[in-house]
């Protein structure tokens, strides 16, 4: 449990479409670089792309369409399964920041219609 400014208290939630891959992260930081390390690359952004769609959807009429949204989501999602280590902590805080950087990048980069 974690306690917030006001001294109460609540619980890590885990949501419906994190899966639980802790181990698989433990073996990918295990691995060196090669077919077996990018399969199981592969199988975690597989897993955890559901919440990396869920989250860009947050992020929708604010000028990007949902499609690139979720492409820019994607693309950080692998990023971020092939950076992290299971030392720093739960996976989730990673990835709920995807979306919010893929739109600054989308519009740093001027892919928005205009």
């Amino acid at each position: 449990m974690s306690s917030n400014a006001a001294g109460t208290h609540r619980a890590h939630r885990r949501e419906h479409d994190a899966p639980e891959r802790a181990a698989d992260f433990e073996r990918l930081a295990a691995l060196p670089a090669g077919p077996e390390r990018n399969r199981l690359v592969e199988e975690l952004v597989q897993a955890w792309l559901p919440m990396a769609h869920r989250l860009a959807r947050r992020f929708r009429n604010r000028g990007e369409t949902i499609e690139v949204l979720e492409q820019v989501a994607a693309l950080g999602l692998v990023k971020a399964v092939d950076r992290y280590r299971p030392g720093w902590g739960r996976f989730e805080p990673h990835l709920a920041s995807l979306p919010e950087r893929a739109s600054v990048a989308s519009f740093a980069c001027g892919s928005s219609s205009t």
